[in-house]
């Protein structure tokens, strides 16, 4: 949908509405003056950004104007209700001292000579093109395998954008940002076997998320990394991966993914993904719904760190409330295609 751009097509108001009174007018007289809405939802509901609710069946003059539900209230999602109290344990615990650890642009194809990012422009965030692969492609970690792992579409633009909340997050992107053929999954297992990565209060994967079949013998998520020419070595970061991690982050941001719900298959993707970064010692994850295109999603995560970072007290659902509604004021970026696909997994609290 981002794709689209201006022309994508008009948002359906009315039908928002009608979701908002038969989901939330129930409950309309407890919202009151509430700032936070947590939510656990299954099924075709977590494949549904509340954000986009409609407290009014009308379109304003402009799509910033519009009653939004994300301009009254933050929104954050938990797996289940148990869950959320456990998340609510995790967050009585001290934040990790430094500030964040970046994994961007990553080099899929370790035979090409990757260039600086140049102007990001409208370039929509997708993996579709590995999805379209045959099947009858060989085991992911046989040579062969590497030619299609090899097409997924580059991300230079995501470069810019971890560099960028190095700074707003005031770290050190020598030390802290991984990019291109550095960013393996090698560089992963080794910063959280030394300790490194459990120091940091912001982790970021600016990659693609794949799900289970995405590649031949694929049977879990995973996030695409920087790939290698050893065939015995897999540039994925699984799921059993992720277990394994120890973290003590207030976020992981996964700002290139699609995975928090666009089909069955995706909404799998999530939970098993948030089951394994809360397990490592994750609070929150930062996801999308559907593939968000490049320029707009700079803009929003970028903004969203900004307002995390200067306030202290601030939730981290009501950062990215913050990143929406920052976003949906850009003249190019008002429709919910842009600022509407993102999702805070997690209890949501500082």
């Amino acid at each position: 949908m981002a794709g689209y751009g201006n022309k994508a097509p008009a948002f359906a108001h009315a039908e928002a509405h009608r979701l908002y009174k038969e989901l939330l007018g129930p409950l309309e007289s407890r919202l009151q003056g509430k700032l936070h809405l947590v939510v656990a939802t299954s099924g075709a509901l977590a494949q549904l950004p509340l954000a986009v609710l409609t407290r009014s069946p009308n379109a304003a003059s402009s799509p910033a104007e519009s009653s939004w539900l994300i301009k009254d209230l933050a929104i954050s999602h938990v797996p289940t209700a148990n869950g959320w109290l456990s998340l609510k344990k995790l967050g009585e615990q001290a934040s990790s001292p430094q500030a964040l650890m970046a994994w961007g642009d990553p080099a899929f194809d370790p035979k090409a000579s990757q260039v600086a990012a140049g102007p990001v422009g409208s370039v929509v965030r997708s993996a579709v093109a590995l999805r379209a692969l045959e099947s009858v492609s060989r085991n992911v970690m046989d040579a062969e395998t590497y030619v299609n792992y090899s097409k997924l579409p580059t991300l230079p633009e995501t470069r810019d954008e971890v560099l960028e909340l190095a700074k707003i997050m005031v770290a050190n992107p020598a030390q802290d940002v991984i990019l291109g053929k550095d960013a393996t999954r090698q560089s992963v297992l080794k910063s959280s076997a030394s300790g490194v990565l459990g120091k940091k209060k912001v982790v970021v994967f600016a990659t693609h998320g794949l799900l289970a079949g995405d590649l031949p013998n694929l049977n879990q998520p995973a996030l695409a990394m920087a790939g290698n020419s050893n065939p015995n070595e897999s540039p994925l970061l699984t799921l059993e991966d992720v277990l394994s991690l120890k973290l003590n982050a207030d976020w992981v941001v996964l700002s290139a993914c699609n995975t928090a719900g666009a089909d069955g298959k995706a909404e799998e993707a999530l939970s098993g993904l948030a089951r394994g970064f809360f397990f490592a010692g994750s609070r929150s994850l930062l996801v999308t719904h559907w593939s968000v295109e490049s320029e707009s999603a700079m803009q929003l995560t970028t903004q969203t760190f900004a307002a995390y970072q200067k306030d202290p007290a601030i939730r981290r659902a009501e950062a990215l409330r913050q990143g929406m509604l920052s976003t949906m004021k850009s003249p190019n970026y008002g429709h919910p295609a842009f600022w509407a696909p993102y999702a805070l997994v997690g209890e949501g609290g500082r």
